[in-house]
């Protein structure tokens, strides 16, 4: 999570815009600490040229542009990715309206800057972005789940991978990163670190009895690695006849379960709805049910308004028919 962007002048170390995000307090020693510390090197750092570092409980990343420093500070587990890309645009979007005044700035009020208030929150908000994770067993399914989400062509045989595969895919006003983690490993703890940063979390199943039990163990050592993180299953393959019901395999995992299947026909639409709502319910707090009654709601509520324009129209038909009638009869006098 951002939770907060400073704008410094590289070549004194001014500070000529700050914004924080969000109501809780953080360490403002560890900030001046690293303003200061930042603020002494920052010219030697070439134009262009982004970095970052962690330091207790915040990541600092931080972006040289001609004059100016670009520095945010966010959560330590967040992904540099999007980060840095938002640092370039704010660079670009803060120098194109500010580069007179960057130059004769001579400090104390820095009021002059804050009209760039309504630009920072155009630049974080306009695009959400999301990073999303697959994880379990070998053989379960994650690769090909992530390929149907992409549109791409299924895998003919299983092929085990050493690394991430990671999958941008935009979705709705989401900008998504599907990170699908390699199953093999997983007794180890460098998986953790892959995790870190992650939105939404789906440990995947192959829906039979023995995965969702050796699932289980899993996904509370996620919700311990991924604090912050909305965890999900999906319980997979449900085409074969091993598969076990999703709602059991949820109640065995303790978290919102999803069936599927990618020799569905409609196994892009399902996916793309899956993903959807654990968005909707990771940045709503709201449960899985709720958020169905709510899609429920609506369709319910669309239904009724439907039958209500169906007979407005109706009535109108009637009067129509009725005036039609009257003005053939006054032609016939």
């Amino acid at each position: 999570m951002i939770r907060g962007v400073y704008v410094l002048r590289r070549s004194d170390g001014t500070i000529l815009f700050h914004k924080a995000f969000g109501e809780e307090k953080l360490d403002e020693v560890l900030i001046s600490g690293f303003l200061v510390a930042v603020s002494q090197f920052s010219s030697e750092v070439g134009s262009g040229e982004m970095d970052s570092i962690v330091m207790k409980s915040l990541k600092f990343v931080y972006g040289a542009f001609e004059d100016t420093l670009i520095v945010f500070y966010v959560d330590r587990e967040d992904d540099d990715q999007f980060v840095r890309e938002d640092i370039r645009k704010i660079a670009s979007q803060f120098l194109w309206l500010f580069a007179e005044e960057i130059r004769t700035f001579k400090g104390g009020d820095i009021g002059r800057f804050k009209r760039f208030d309504p630009e920072l929150e155009k630049i974080i908000h306009e695009e959400a972005r999301v990073k999303i994770v697959l994880i379990g067993e070998p053989k379960v399914g994650k690769t090909t789940i992530a390929r149907v989400l992409a549109k791409e062509d299924l895998p003919t045989k299983y092929e085990a991978s050493s690394v991430p595969i990671i999958k941008k895919v935009t979705l709705d006003k989401f900008e998504t990163l599907i990170w699908d983690i390699p199953g093999e490993g997983l007794e180890g703890k460098g998986w953790e670190q892959l995790i870190r940063g992650a939105g939404v979390v789906f440990v995947v199943s192959d829906s039979t009895m023995e995965n969702a039990a050796k699932s289980k163990s899993l996904v509370s050592r996620i919700q311990n690695a991924a604090k912050g993180a909305a965890v999900f299953a999906i319980a997979n393959k449900q085409d074969e006849n091993t598969a076990g019901n999703p709602a059991l395999i949820e109640r065995m995992l303790g978290v919102p379960t999803y069936g599927f299947s990618a020799m569905n026909p409609t196994a892009h639409d399902d996916v793309i709805t899956i993903i959807r709502e654990s968005i909707m319910i990771s940045r709503s707090g709201k449960k899985k049910g709720d958020i169905q009654s709510g899609v429920a709601d609506e369709l319910l509520r669309l239904k009724l308004e439907v039958d209500s324009t169906k007979r407005e129209i109706k009535e109108v038909k009637d009067i129509l028919g009725i005036l039609v009638r009257k003005m053939v009869q006054l032609e016939k006098r």
